[in-house]
């Protein structure tokens, strides 16, 4: 989940990955525990103050409406992507726009929102896809996209090694809709923000060689963690064996980072911890 907080020339983001809300279950729908769930986050949400959040593993436009009206005030939902599995049912991990407005950031506006699947290459048909909103916020554009990127499953070389390109190919097809929407005519666009679970870093051997980060970098994005040590921006604790690793990321360009990223407690709604990061 990614949340943008307007002050000013400020915007404060936090992404969150939210981990099969609201039930926190795979695949189940549970709506004895949902709604204490949903009042949970709803509380997380506020005690940051955003004005727009990006979600990801949330299950459809119907939570969405329903975290929307916990979280109280204006805040509605902008998009809510509706990605189906190889038999063409609705799953369960979506990834949203929600908007939250008040009297600090009353001018939030959409001018185009919606989701996109990844394409398929070759053997490869990249997991999920985006979800996007292209805001005017005091006078600018500003274009938002939310991404879940394949996470690691395979246990063998050649498994990790398909994983990685399918978050390359992933990347690639992002950077080449982004230069698209900025080409076409009356498509303006000051700023953009790419935020998520990336499944992936720059800290651990097992991704030394992949390329989905640097792709970004290499494309003029700067990153919400810059200069922030690796033991404080644990995004997913260790658990289960697994060591703590950082694969929730803020990316952005037409901004200056004002506070670097910051590591938010998400337990007990999700294994994943927000990221908040203020832009200006």
């Amino acid at each position: 989940m990614l949340a943008v907080h307007v002050v000013g020339s400020e915007l404060t983001c936090l992404t969150w990955n939210m981990c099969w809300f609201p039930s926190g279950k795979k695949d189940l729908r549970l709506p004895d525990v949902e709604p204490r769930r949903i009042a949970a986050a709803a509380d997380i949400i506020r005690k940051e103050s955003p004005h727009i959040l990006f979600l990801q593993e949330i299950r459809d436009r119907e939570t969405c409406d329903a975290l929307a009206a916990a979280i109280g005030g204006q805040t509605k939902a902008g998009a809510c992507s509706a990605f189906v599995d190889d038999a063409k049912i609705v799953t369960f991990q979506q990834c949203a726009i929600l908007m939250r407005p008040d009297p600090r950031c009353p001018g939030i506006r959409v001018l185009d929102a919606g989701f996109e699947r990844w394409k398929r290459k070759g053997e490869i048909v990249p997991s999920r896809g985006y979800a996007y909103a292209v805001l005017a916020i005091g006078g600018k554009t500003v274009a938002c996209y939310c991404v879940h990127l394949k996470a690691n499953r395979s246990r063998t070389f050649k498994g990790q090694q398909q994983d990685i390109y399918n978050r390359e190919l992933a990347v690639e097809q992002l950077l080449a809709a982004i230069h698209a929407r900025q080409e076409t005519q009356n498509r303006r666009v000051d700023a953009v923000v790419i935020a998520g679970d990336f499944n992936t870093n720059l800290d651990d051997a097992t991704w030394v060689s992949e390329s989905s980060l640097r792709r970004l970098d290499e494309n003029g994005f700067s990153h919400c963690f810059q200069g922030v040590p690796a033991a404080e921006r644990v995004t997913i604790p260790a658990k289960n064996g697994y060591p703590p690793v950082t694969f929730d990321h803020v990316f952005f360009k037409g901004f200056h980072l004002k506070t670097p990223g910051r590591v938010v407690p998400g337990a007990p709604i999700s294994d994943h911890n927000p990221v908040v990061v203020v832009l200006e």
